[in-house]
């Protein structure tokens, strides 16, 4: 059985870092219905939902193929991450480590998962503010052990 794992939504979700859009408000109570909706699609597919507790400060969000997951290490300005999201990876790993064996991108190298497209069994990623060059060579590495290919862009993606 598939497991998806979901965190609730935070009520300070309007409050969210933003690096690429201009700010409009959020309707957190929206938010938090289509959540619903979504985790109710996952169980409706088959999908054991395991539901973690809302944290105020960030949501989190792992990559899953197979028996292996990663924890992917942000980036940007700050070769550490954003400041508000560094706490993220170690409050969904335990939980993920439950079900699957974790694999992480080691310092200096970031990924950001909104840098990556999955087509088969090729992860494209594009080099972003988020996403660096170490990040996408320690991806690759660690796909090919899995018989995965990466591809990586060299050039900044241009976000809207």
């Amino acid at each position: 059985m598939l497991t998806a794992i979901t965190r609730e939504v935070s009520p300070s979700l309007g409050h969210c870092e933003l690096s690429f859009v201009p700010r409009v408000e959020i309707d957190v109570g929206l938010a938090r219905a289509q959540h619903y909706r979504y985790q109710q699609a996952l169980a409706t597919l088959g999908c054991r939902v395991n539901n973690l507790a809302c944290r105020r400060r960030f949501a989190g969000r792992r990559l899953c193929r197979g028996r292996r997951a990663g924890a992917r290490r942000s980036g940007g300005d700050d070769p550490a991450g954003a400041a508000s999201r560094r706490p993220e990876g170690a409050s969904v790993a335990s939980t993920l480590g439950q079900h699957r064996r974790l694999r992480s991108i080691e310092s200096p190298g970031t990924l950001e998962g909104g840098d990556m497209m999955r087509v088969g069994r090729t992860i494209y990623v594009g080099q972003s503010a988020r996403t660096n060059a170490s990040g996408i060579e320690q991806l690759t590495r660690l796909l090919s052990e899995h018989g995965y290919a990466g591809f990586g862009h060299d050039r900044h993606c241009d976000r809207p």
